[in-house]
Formats: structure tokens, sequence, C-alpha cells
């Protein structure tokens, strides 16, 4: 949303006063796979959700934004974002407790490694970003009370491996192929959505919400409190880097 909490205030309170809407671009929250895993949790199928994790590899072969390196933390400042807010929608309360980083980087990009701890009382989440990877990888895990979920943002799928039993050889094979069953399946649905270019991430639905709020006059699809406190936890990380600016 901005380079810190006090540009971000100063943008609502603006918005305010020139009678405008504002929304910030979390598109993720609005792919298929979080509309799906949304729609489970309100049906009650994932129960309370105690932890997260997620997982952040790049091999920087990629097409990178040449201005990052203007960045307190390089690309870890410009993508943190996403996972900063993917972990605030379900755990809305979270602080961070610790963060441990690499003094080193991979060509240009430092820290190559970067994990933070958060904490909410008896719920935590671990977030862990290596740019120094093989490959390109991007993995939410949550772990429930009723179910075990993982999405793999960039492919936009989602895997529910629900209550096991007694994990016997009987139990792990059922839950193997369930596994495998919901991963075919959603593989081909998002191939099906890439074919006939439709895979947007999100972005699609969340300018349409934004749209029907300035046409109805009703919330933005992002909250700006939810937003805010995007940015009020990167800059709780960058200040325990010492990267604050």
């Amino acid at each position: 949303m901005s380079m810190n909490t006090g540009e971000a205030f100063e943008m609502v309170k603006e918005a305010k006063k020139q009678g405008v809407k504002l929304s910030v671009c979390h598109n993720f929250l609005f792919s298929h796979s979080m509309l799906y895993l949304n729609d489970l949790d309100k049906r009650g199928k994932l129960g309370r959700i105690d932890s997260a994790l997620v997982i952040r590899v790049s091999n920087l072969k990629r097409e990178v934004p040449k201005w990052y390196l203007s960045l307190p933390g390089g690309l870890f400042f410009d993508e943190a974002p996403h996972m900063l807010y993917l972990l605030n929608h379900f755990l809305p309360n979270l602080k961070v407790s610790s963060v441990i980083a690499s003094r080193y980087g991979v060509s240009e990009q430092k820290p190559r490694k970067i994990e933070v701890h958060f904490v909410d009382e008896d719920r935590s989440a671990l977030l862990t970003v290596d740019y120094g990877g093989s490959r390109d990888e991007w993995l939410l895990y949550l772990i429930a009370e009723k179910a075990l979920v993982k999405m793999d943002l960039f492919r936009d799928t989602l895997t529910i491996l629900g209550e096991g039993g007694r994990h016997d050889p009987l139990d792990v094979l059922k839950g193997s192929i369930d596994e495998i069953v919901q991963s075919i399946s959603q593989l081909f649905k998002a191939g099906l959505r890439y074919s006939t270019r439709r895979q947007y991430y999100g972005h699609d639905k969340l300018i349409s919400s934004f749209i029907t709020s300035i046409l109805q006059d009703t919330p933005p699809p992002v909250k700006t409190e939810d937003a805010i406190k995007t940015v009020d936890l990167m800059e709780s990380i960058l200040r325990k880097l010492e990267l604050a600016k």
C-alpha cells in the first residue's frame, strides 16, 4: 500500500477528504483457490485455524523489476506483502515475534534468506523466504482443527486433507489417493483457465468488486485497516532486520 504506515494513514485521510473510495490490490484474496477455501471455511469444513506456514522460494532467473534494489530488503519488500495479507486474513491478530536473516545475498539481492515467526497467544505462523533456491514456488499451508490445507499460489490450486484415522497403511493409502485426485482435478481446472487466458490470480474479481463498491456505494473489497495492518507487519519485520527507514 505504501512505504510505511505514516504514508498509509495519509492515503486514508486524503481519500476521506476527497470523498473517494480507497482499495488496495490484495489480489490473491480473490483467486479461485482462495474463494473456494473461504467457502469451505464458512461451511465449517476447516474448524479453528491454529497455525500457518508460508514458503517462498525463488531462483532469480525470472525477470524482476529493476527498481527492487532501492527497496529495504530488496525483493522481500516487494513480494512479502502478499504473504502478510494472506496470513492476516486467517490469523488477524498476529504480531511479529522474531526475525532471522542471512547477512549475505544472491547477486544483489540481500538478505538471501529471511524467516519470520508470528504469534497470537496460542496461535502462530511462520514465513520463510529463500531467494537462492533452485526454482520458483509460493505455498501456503494452514493447520486447522479439521483439515490440513495446501494452497499453491502460482498454480492457483488447493488441496484439502481431512482428519486422519489410525495412520495405518490403509489410512495412508486412502489419504494419498484423495490428495492425488484433488491435485489432478485442481491442475486440470487451472490449466483450462491458462489455456483460455482466464487465469488472473484474483485481479479480475477484485477490480469488479471495487467498481461495484463505487457504483453501489458499498465498502471496498479490501478494508483499509487490513491494508494498513500489512504495512505495519512489514515495518515490524524491517525494524528487527534493522532496515527500517
